[in-house]
């Protein structure tokens, strides 16, 4: 699907309720539990606890898939970053 056909998609954060969409909210986080989405969280709404939490996981591990099944199924980094 091409940028020009991507149809945007809607999110509300769900702590304060907080509009915007998807293609707008690169810093919103999402709070899984065994892989599923439990929450969208906007910017302001996200504590330092989990921010920290965020900046670990990005640096050490990457989507590898997502099915329905199994969720977001994270693998990690190969530690080959240039």
């Amino acid at each position: 699907m091409s940028a020009e056909t991507m149809q945007t998609v809607p999110i509300c954060c769900d702590r304060c309720g907080e509009r915007s969409t998807v293609d707008l909210a690169p810093d919103w986080a999402l709070v899984l539990r065994d892989g599923q989405i439990i929450a969208i969280v906007c910017p302001g709404c996200i504590t330092e606890e989990e921010h920290l939490v965020l900046e670990i996981n990005d640096a050490t591990s990457e989507l590898d898939r997502v099915t329905p099944e199994e969720g977001f199924v994270m693998k990690p980094k190969d530690g080959d970053e240039s």
